[in-house]
């Protein structure tokens, strides 16, 4: 018993036919036949009763087909995975990306890729400066990252820049005098800080060393308790324009806290393999 057989048994069920199934699968109508007279001599059963106008499985016929059709179904898939293997093409595509750039900047790629190339799936891991380590212990196929430090072993370039301005609620301390607080005022009020994705890189940016310091593991949970007032910090411009217009909250500027600009990488490992996937995001990015 093989494929080819359970695959003519399976079309002949569906089309009611031999001739169908012959035209179908692109075989001679004796081949066909041999193929189904094989497999029921094989096994000692009779599959198919032809003493009908159109062939009909029998209760064995049926049941095998039953058995058979996850076979047939898996070997389908096997046969796209090495067809998409052939032509280069990942069946899979592991990308993180730092939570201060906005995800509709890549939307419009990611739409024409989803056109160009459906058949891969697309991972998205959100990062907190920990898009190189993610790279490099092999989590992430490509990063779109804010911090590069490792420029030797990576492939990257600029893909743009986030602005970061300094915030806290209208309703804070910090708020109620004049807009340049001192280093000594800041210091004084917790700041809110998105601590790294991997605890053990030990990375922080724009910490003010003496500064009470309270950590969240995310943007959004860091804008919340900026909102409440019950700290500062900096909060990507796309995502704090909107709260500064209602005035909910106040952009502030200090010697000690200057406004901060990050830009923003896509970087990938030079001696890691690139599939068409890849080299299209890298491309049009």
């Amino acid at each position: 018993m093989n494929l080819d057989q359970l695959q003519v048994l399976n079309i002949i069920d569906k089309e009611g036919s031999f001739s169908k199934a012959s035209e179908k699968l692109n075989k001679a109508k004796s081949a066909i036949s041999y193929a189904m007279s094989n497999l029921e001599d094989e096994l000692g059963l009779l599959l198919i009763d032809r003493s009908q106008y159109r062939p009909v499985l029998t209760s064995y016929g049926k049941q095998l087909l039953e058995k058979s059709i996850p076979v047939l179904e898996s070997f389908e898939k096997l046969n796209d995975f090495a067809k998409t293997l052939s032509s280069n093409q990942e069946l899979k595509l592991h990308l993180s990306m730092s939570a201060l750039w906005p995800i509709d900047k890549i939307a419009p790629v990611l739409r024409s890729l989803e056109e160009k190339y459906n058949e891969t799936e697309i991972v998205f891991t959100t990062e907190v400066l920990s898009g190189e380590r993610l790279l490099f212990n092999g989590a992430v196929d490509m990063a779109i990252l804010t911090n590069l430090e490792n420029r030797n072993d990576l492939e990257f370039k600029e893909i743009g820049s986030v602005d970061m301005p300094l915030v806290v609620s209208a309703c804070h301390p910090l708020a109620k005098g004049t807009k340049k607080p001192t280093k000594k005022e800041f210091e004084s009020y917790p700041q809110i800080i998105v601590r790294s994705t991997l605890p053990t890189d030990g990375k922080s940016f724009g910490v003010l060393k003496n500064a009470k310091k309270w950590y969240v593991d995310d943007i959004n949970s860091k804008l919340k308790l900026i909102l409440a007032g019950l700290g500062w910090g900096r909060i990507p411009d796309h995502i704090a324009n909107e709260y500064i217009q209602r005035k909910n909250l106040l952009e502030l500027d200090s010697k000690s806290e200057r406004h901060h600009q990050i830009g923003v990488f896509l970087a990938r490992r030079k001696d890691d393999w690139h599939g068409v996937v890849s080299q299209y995001i890298w491309e049009n990015l």
